[in-house]
């Protein structure tokens, strides 16, 4: 069965992008159909994704890609919704939100920013104690170098 994919989209543009789609793939693929019955399955399908966006909570500024097989039946085009397909895609700031809205996901954040802390602590102990047995050696050097 063929399949047809949007590729990455906004969620407001998808309407436009599925029309557009249908109508390349009509090109070549079913030039014999009408426009106007392409047009027709276009808006149902439309509001089959429109309802299952509704459904998943999408946003205006979520990312889609959707895709779907169809199949030709003399002068119909008939869209196999069992196939449908959209994956979303949330922006970053979204899902950081989420995180920091988890009472678990947010004490599990802060343990690591405090251990961090310690250990940036210990690593800047570690290097001024390098540095001073770095001088010490460099003043050892100094006096061997000195006497000979």
């Amino acid at each position: 069965m063929p399949m047809i994919t949007t590729g990455y989209i906004k969620t407001t543009g998808f309407g436009v992008k599925i029309r557009k789609s249908l109508f390349a793939a009509r090109k070549t693929s079913f030039p014999h159909i009408p426009n106007e019955k392409v047009a027709q399955v276009v808006g149902e399908l439309n509001q089959k994704v429109f309802e299952k966006l509704q459904q998943l909570s999408v946003g205006r500024d979520d990312v889609l890609k959707i895709q779907f097989d169809y199949k030709i039946e003399g002068d119909n085009l008939i869209i196999d919704y069992n196939t449908l397909s959209i994956q979303v895609f949330k922006p970053i700031q979204e899902r950081i939100q989420k995180i920091f809205d988890s009472p678990e996901e947010k004490r599990i954040i802060e343990k690591i920013i405090t251990d961090l802390r310690k250990y940036t602590e210990e690593m800047v102990k570690i290097s001024r104690e390098m540095s001073q047995l770095l001088n010490e050696i460099k003043e050892v050097y100094e006096l061997q170098t000195s006497k000979s």
